[in-house]
């Protein structure tokens, strides 16, 4: 085999290492990233970009190490900090594996391979006449065995990987961290045993492998260790997210049934006001009769018109399911008593994909935080407006509060406030389910109004 064929050879396999490195960054897309929750078409043009940036780095003369990584994080921001904000954590932590599980991979083949090929090489008959023919074709073999090892390895690695993570979530900034750990000491491995495993000293070359040939056993076993201490904290993030999980369906329950059993007790109410309606109606209509026949048609008219203003009653409002209506109902009253102008509008349609407890959760919780902060503001400003309505495959809750007082902390896009510990738990519940159905909690203060949007992702699986 000739020096030019090999020159080829390891072209070819230079670039068969880019596929593989860019389809571990394909595979953890599949594994980790929540379908829907992304412009899928957003998502590949970002992979897209990253691949020709990893190309045409791969063709830069000097050492780029860590410059592809530094520019495909800010790559990952320009793509996705306007719009979706949220998946950041999810994606800088999916970086951070992708090219920890690549660092893994190439520190236990390149060593299991170089100490195998080495000692080859060393038995070659340095006396024949194609002794360079022979090594180059020994050589060309090693890059053929090192890619199916490459292969075999990342099947693995993602296969574990995927058997683990049952469900995906998004992370926080603080689980994004905590989860790199491990890649990032991966990765310093990586750059330490290039930078250690040849190192000019004077006018010779010092191979750190050939002084001490155990680093070759040792360094994969190290490597091997940090990927199943990757896997480790997998398992404890899909725990943890699943314990979440449980404990926004203990609320829901507690919600459910405190406001099914409000529902009976209103229920039960109203069906006492209609039988006592219909006695009291009975006597007044025979009072009616009475001066109707007594021909005294003023005194009707004006116990008429006394009979309408009590009818009138208080101003109900209908949103189209009766949970829901109880819960907007005894917020409009308690508003009332704080002289709030209240006005709802929301639009239960009949889906079988609306969480409705959970939505009630998330009302009750928000007007709660609205009526205590509107409560403080003058006499003359003093407005709640609720909406509930279906955008695409998204039901938006917005509630929108008059607010003039002065809120300089926000701790993890929540305000801090003086109400208490239930005030931040309150909106942490609606954070939680917010993001159990793939959507999203936004606060803000704007013109003079504190708004808060909700949205929640239906689909048949909901």
């Amino acid at each position: 085999m000739t020096e030019d064929a090999f020159q080829m050879a390891q072209h070819i396999y230079e670039l068969a290492l880019i596929l593989i490195y860019m389809g571990i960054l394909a595979g953890l897309f599949f594994i980790f990233i929540p379908e829907n929750l992304i412009n899928r078409r957003r998502l590949w043009i970002f992979y897209v970009t990253v691949t020709i940036e990893r190309l045409v780095i791969s063709f830069i003369p000097y050492d780029s190490r860590g410059l592809f990584f530094i520019i495909s994080f800010i790559t990952l921001f320009v793509f996705f900090w306007k719009d979706n904000k949220e998946v950041i954590p999810l994606l800088s932590y999916v970086l951070f594996l992708w090219q920890s599980i690549f660092s893994i991979c190439f520190i236990m083949t390149d060593m299991l391979f170089d100490s195998i090929f080495s000692r080859l090489i060393e038995n070659l008959n340095y006396s024949s006449s194609d002794v360079m023919a022979s090594m180059y074709k020994l050589l060309t073999k090693e890059l053929i065995f090192m890619f199916v090892m490459y292969v075999i390895i990342v099947s693995i690695e993602l296969a574990a990987i995927k058997f683990i993570v049952k469900k995906k979530y998004l992370m926080t900034i603080k689980q994004a961290a905590f989860m790199s750990a491990y890649a990032l000491v991966s990765l310093l491995l990586m750059y330490m045993l290039v930078e250690l495993s040849v190192v000019p000293v004077g006018s010779e070359v010092f191979v750190l492998m050939d002084q001490d040939i155990s680093l070759k056993i040792k360094l994969p076993i190290v490597a091997f260790l940090l990927f199943l201490g990757q896997l480790g904290g997998l398992i404890l993030w899909q725990e943890f997210q699943a314990l979440r999980e449980k404990d926004i369906e203990n609320q829901n329950i507690i919600y459910k049934q405190r406001y099914t059993k409000k529902y009976i007790n209103d229920l039960e109410k109203y069906n006492e006001n209609i039988r006592l309606l219909k006695h009291d109606m009975a006597g007044k209509l025979t009072t009616l009769r009475g001066l109707i026949e007594a021909g005294t048609k003023d005194d009707a008219l004006e116990y008429l018109n006394k009979m309408g203003i009590e009818l009138n009653g208080e101003k109900r409002y209908s949103t189209g399911n009766p949970i829901i209506d109880i819960i907007v109902n005894e917020k409009a009253n308690t508003a009332k008593m704080s002289n709030i102008d209240f006005d709802c509008n929301i639009a239960i349609a009949n889906q079988k994909t609306l969480p409705v407890y959970e939505i009630g959760i998330i009302i009750s919780n928000l007007l709660d935080n609205a009526i205590f902060a509107t409560a403080k503001e003058g006499a003359d400003n003093r407005k709640i407006r609720i909406h509930g309505f279906m955008k695409d495959n998204f039901f938006v809750i917005e509630v929108n509060n008059t607010f003039t007082q002065e809120l300089k902390h926000w701790k993890e896009g929540m305000p801090l406030s003086s109400k208490g510990d239930n005030h931040g738990l309150g909106l942490k519940s609606v954070k939680r389910i917010a993001e159990k159905y793939l959507g999203t909690l936004s606060l803000n203060i704007q013109n003079g109004w504190f708004n808060s949007r909700v949205m929640l992702q239906l689909n048949d699986q909901l």
